[in-house]
C-alpha cells in the first residue's frame, strides 16, 4: 500500500474555493508578486538553472516523502523543531522578499545555524528605490547573493524608510548573503517537488493570487502521486493566516509560474 501522508495543515486552497482566498487591495494583507516578463528576463538571467538531473521521478515521490517525515526532514520539520514564526508583510507589497527571506530562515535552521530574524524589506526596499511596489522572487534572491540581508534589529522588517541603509548595515549585510541559487523552469510541478524533496524551500509567485509564498513541504494524500501530491505553503500574513500562518495547495493552485529556491547559504 502506497504511503499517505498525516497531513495536519487544515486550510486547502484548491480549484473550487480558491476565490475565497482572494484579496483586494484594501484589505488588511499586502501582496505584490509581479508577474514576471520571461520575454524581457528570461530563465537564468537571475541565476543558475534548475537541472534536469536533478528532477526526480514522480513514482517515487511516495516513499521519499514517507522517508523525509519518518526522519523529519522536510523544511517545515525543521521550523517547527526551531520555533521561529511565519513572517507578516502587514501592508506591503512586499511578498516577494518575505518568500524569499524566510527560505533563508529555513536554510538557516537546516545548517544548524542560530535563528537571526531578517528584513525583507531590507532587500525590497532598496531594489524598488524605497517604493511600496510588487516584484518576484528571483529579483530578491538576486538581491541577497550580491549584496546580503540585514537583521531585523537593525533594519525594521517592513521599513522603507532610507536611513536604515547606512554603513553599519551594509557592513553586516555580507554576513548574510546567499551563496548559490536555482531558478526553476515556470508551470513546473515537477521541479517544484524535485526541489522539496531533496530538502530546499521554494519561493514560488503565483499568477493566480499576484502573491508569492513559500513552499516548504510536499505531502501526498493518495495512490497516484501525479494528482495526490499537494504542497505545504509558508504564508507570509502572519501565524493568525491558516494553520499558524501555513497552508496547503493542490497541484492545481501549486504549480509555480516562477519560482526559486537558495541552495547554500
Amino acid at each position: 500500500m502506497s504511503y499517505i501522508s498525516k497531513i495536519k495543515v487544515k486550510t486547502v486552497i484548491d480549484d473550487k474555493n480558491y476565490d475565497s482566498f482572494l484579496h483586494d487591495d484594501n484589505d488588511e494583507f499586502g501582496k505584490g508578486y509581479g508577474i514576471r516578463d520571461y520575454g524581457a528576463a528570461p530563465l537564468g538571467t537571475f541565476g543558475d538553472t534548475f537541472p534536469k538531473k536533478l528532477y526526480i521521478d514522480s513514482t517515487l515521490w511516495p516513499e521519499m516523502i514517507e522517508m523525509a517525515d519518518k526522519n523529519k526532514a522536510q523544511p517545515f520539520h525543521h521550523k517547527q523543531l526551531d520555533g521561529f514564526d511565519s513572517l507578516n508583510q502587514s501592508n506591503t507589497n512586499y511578498c516577494w522578499g518575505n518568500a524569499v527571506i524566510q527560505g533563508i530562515h529555513y536554510l538557516r535552521a537546516m545548517n544548524g545555524l542560530p535563528h537571526v530574524p531578517l528584513s525583507p524589506a531590507s532587500v525590497c526596499a532598496p531594489i524598488k528605490r524605497y517604493k511600496n511596489q510588487g516584484g518576484w522572487g528571483s529579483q530578491a534572491l538576486k538581491y541577497c547573493v550580491d549584496h546580503g540581508v540585514v537583521p531585523q534589529s537593525m533594519w525594521p522588517a517592513n521599513s522603507r524608510d532610507k536611513k536604515y541603509n547606512n554603513e553599519e548595515t551594509k557592513a553586516i549585510r555580507k554576513e548574510y548573503q546567499v551563496n548559490e541559487f536555482y531558478e526553476l523552469p515556470d508551470r513546473s510541478f515537477h521541479a517544484l517537488v524535485s526541489c522539496l524533496l531533496r530538502g530546499w524551500p521554494v519561493a514560488i509567485g503565483l499568477n493566480w493570487w499576484r502573491h508569492e509564498v513559500l513552499a516548504c513541504g510536499v505531502h501526498i494524500k493518495g495512490s497516484d502521486p501525479e494528482s495526490d501530491t499537494v504542497v505545504e505553503i509558508d504564508n507570509s500574513w502572519g501565524t493568525g493566516w491558516g494553520d499558524n500562518g501555513h497552508g496547503i495547495l493542490v497541484r492545481a493552485k501549486a504549480t509555480p509560474d516562477e519560482a526559486v529556491c537558495a541552495r547554500v547559504i
